[in-house]
């Protein structure tokens, strides 16, 4: 089995074969996660084939470029704003 180490608020720090609890925290196989930077945690146990879970992918699609006669009828906006014929 390996283990996890989860925050309150549900987040995963990673999987790990060892870990053991000292004064201000725990060792993670070899790597030291001290509670006054983490915050609470807990260990649980996960199967030894687990992976922490990933967001989903979103797509970010980047805004269309404006046409001539988009920038035609902002100018003539303005130009009305403005009263310059």
């Amino acid at each position: 089995m390996k283990k996890i180490l989860v925050d309150n608020n549900g987040g995963i720090f990673g999987v790990f074969n060892e870990v053991k609890q000292v004064a201000n925290g725990y060792i993670c196989d070899g790597a030291s996660y001290q509670t006054i930077v983490t915050g609470a945690v807990t260990v649980e146990e996960v199967a030894d084939d687990y992976t922490i879970p990933q967001p989903d992918v979103i797509e970010i699609i980047p805004p269309a470029k404006p046409t001539l006669e988009d920038l035609q009828k902002q100018i003539e906006e303005l130009q009305k704003k403005v009263n310059i014929e």
